[in-house]
């Protein structure tokens, strides 16, 4: 399944007038959406995870779409833009990350995706109770 998804990427990245109306970024995540769901969520199994893990944990319930946004801009300073600045950036980002994730899939196995997954949730769970937290904490004292 790995080589069909991988064709039509390469598809999408050389012609994406051919598998959408105007090539944006949302047409192109609803069209792997549509694929995902055609493949019974079998095509981008593990895709949020592995987005989590590219935004060291952060985001995490972030639908990928949208993760791929802040891995592409991360100019933004984590704010990118609901419309983005640069569709062709917008979306290529989107499908280098998509065939990344598949090589990974298919070189390190889901299972080892989910553990790293949860490593990095668990690092960023402890930051955000023991320092960021904290520091709030602290604001809210000194007002």
């Amino acid at each position: 399944m790995n080589d069909k998804i991988l064709a039509i990427l390469r598809g999408l990245r050389e012609n994406p007038l051919k598998y959408t109306r105007t090539g944006s970024f949302d047409e192109t995540a609803a069209l792997l959406c549509g694929l995902d769901h055609a493949t019974g969520n079998q095509a981008l199994e593990g895709f949020q995870e592995w987005m989590t893990i590219q935004l060291k944990g952060d985001y995490s319930n972030t639908f990928w779409a949208i993760s791929s946004l802040y891995v592409t801009f991360p100019e933004s300073q984590g704010n990118p833009a609901f419309v983005p600045p640069d569709e062709d950036r917008a979306r290529n980002g989107l499908l280098d990350q998509v065939e990344q994730f598949l090589t990974d899939r298919k070189t390190e196995g889901l299972d080892a995706l989910r553990k790293k997954y949860q490593a990095v949730r668990n690092e960023w769970d402890e930051w955000y109770e023991n320092e960021f937290l904290a520091d709030l904490e602290e604001e809210q004292e000194d007002d």
